[in-house]
């Protein structure tokens, strides 16, 4: 493993992680996350910390990604987006789509979230197959 790529990789891929959660979690069917306001946070509640938690969880989503990649010697475009795939079918998507079958949330939102998550481990992949 390449480690002086460690720290460019893992600021890129944090930065892509948070703008692939801005555009996919954020934006994309915003107003249908008022369907059930109920469910979402308290609106009194400070979002900072929310936002700092969830810079925080992105670091290390990236790190651990990036830090298997590089020990498992999958630093090709193939292998990464392949180890990028895997992790989205294993983990992401099967919890993504039980919340979206015990939740009441918009289907559109799950939708959304599961395509950010997709986005997401897939930029991770490239980068640390670039980087790495």
């Amino acid at each position: 493993m390449n480690l002086s790529g460690f720290l460019p990789a893992l600021l890129a891929s944090w930065v892509a992680a948070m703008l692939a959660d801005w555009l996919f979690m954020g934006v994309l069917f915003h107003g249908k996350y008022r369907a059930h306001p109920e469910v979402w946070r308290n609106p009194t509640a400070n979002p900072r910390s929310a936002m700092v938690g969830s810079a925080l969880l992105n670091i290390l989503t990236c790190a651990v990604i990036l830090f298997s990649a590089g020990f498992l010697g999958l630093t090709s475009t193939a292998p990464a987006v392949y180890l990028s795939l895997t992790l989205w079918l294993a983990v992401a998507l099967p919890i993504l789509a039980n919340w979206g079958l015990f939740a009441k949330i918009h289907p559109l939102v799950i939708v959304a979230h599961t395509l950010g998550w997709l986005v997401k481990l897939l930029a991770i992949g490239l980068i640390a197959a670039h980087f790495l």
